[in-house]
């Protein structure tokens, strides 16, 4: 919407432009004129620059953004699937709490 408003195409049909308005569409997408905070990649890792990715770009990025992410978690030991609430609940602590209980009082 901000680029078809900055170009002068708020209520027209794609159907309706030539070809000459959808390369100059298609321009303005790989280089915009936007503010910083309109962009989709905003300070990126490696480049440190701010860019509008296209689609199977900003994909890819953020695909290898999250492998970066996991790889950093399994440096560190922590698991990268599972939910880290999930590894003990209440209930089995309280069970091994009462197993343990029971076997103070046994007379074997």
């Amino acid at each position: 919407n901000a680029i078809a408003h900055e170009l002068g195409y708020n209520d027209t049909k794609i159907g309706d432009l030539s070809d000459e308005d959808i390369d100059e569409i298609e321009e303005e997408l790989k280089n915009p004129d936007l503010p910083e905070w309109l962009l989709n990649r905003r300070k990126d890792r490696e480049t440190g620059d701010d860019e509008h990715l296209i689609e199977s770009d900003l994909e890819l990025k953020e695909e290898f953004d999250i492998r970066r992410l996991k790889g950093n978690r399994l440096l560190q030991g922590m698991e990268t699937r599972n939910r880290s609430s999930c590894k003990r609940t209440e209930d089995q602590i309280q069970l091994q709490n009462r197993k343990q209980d029971r076997s103070r009082y046994s007379f074997n």
